[in-house]
């Protein structure tokens, strides 16, 4: 055909990645990863439960322990109070949700540890206003995760003024638990203080990793 043939790049020097080298480890090979297969080999971790149990701190620690993404709560910058919001809030929420999880995934590291999901906006819609929160698939296909940790509300609660008051707070956590059965979400449930929490929580966790490395064929991932 008259082309001429230039060969690119051989030694792999300016692009030092090969298809062998990405199957053989994903996450040291993650940026060479196009953004659209990402999210099927990303692996989303959800810490859940209901106020005042230390769902943030958690995230915050356990990402920086795996040096890995996290994902804050959308509620908590769109409503700064739980006294005081609307229906209308809750699907913000649930959409915004959604990007930073969608936008998360697409960053540097696979895994992504994610303070709070979907199923928790469903349910202080229906804990305190009584009606379902009709959301889209794909805000559901975003929340999907390879591991629900599930805190117990059995450690001091604190109110800084802009949480429900308690006995409130211990009823929202028994409706958080009754939409998660209801969605058929499996949890993994964590109790003691907040240092015994992060332990449990970081060996949950690499449990997990490990039996994804072969569903996803994840190698060496994450060892601290």
């Amino acid at each position: 055909m008259g082309i001429k043939h230039i060969a690119f790049d051989i030694p792999k020097q300016l692009f030092p990645v090969s298809a062998t080298a990405v199957r053989n480890d994903i996450v040291a090979n993650w940026k060479f990863l196009p953004d659209s297969v990402k999210p099927s080999f990303a692996i989303k971790i959800v810490v859940l439960g209901t106020e005042s149990t230390g769902k943030t701190k958690l995230t915050e620690r356990l990402a920086k322990y795996f040096n890995c993404s996290s994902v804050k709560e959308a509620g908590r910058d769109l409503i700064p109070n739980s006294n005081s919001f609307g229906l209308d809030e809750l699907h913000l929420v649930a959409s915004e949700h959604a990007k930073r999880i969608d936008n998360a995934v697409l960053e540097e590291s696979p895994l992504i540890i994610i303070d709070t999901d979907i199923h928790i906006t469903k349910s202080y819609a229906k804990f305190i206003f009584g009606k379902t929160l009709e959301v889209e698939s794909k805000i559901y296909h975003s929340n999907k995760a390879d591991l629900y940790i599930y805190l117990n509300n059995d450690v001091e609660y604190l109110q800084d003024g802009t949480r429900l008051n308690e006995s409130d707070r211990n009823l929202l956590d028994i409706s958080h638990r009754q939409i998660l059965q209801q969605y058929n979400v499996d949890i993994v449930e964590i109790t003691g203080d907040w240092e015994q929490r992060f332990d449990k929580a970081v060996s949950k966790i690499k449990q997990k990793l490990e039996v994804n490395k072969k569903s996803k064929g994840h190698n060496n991932v994450y060892k601290k």
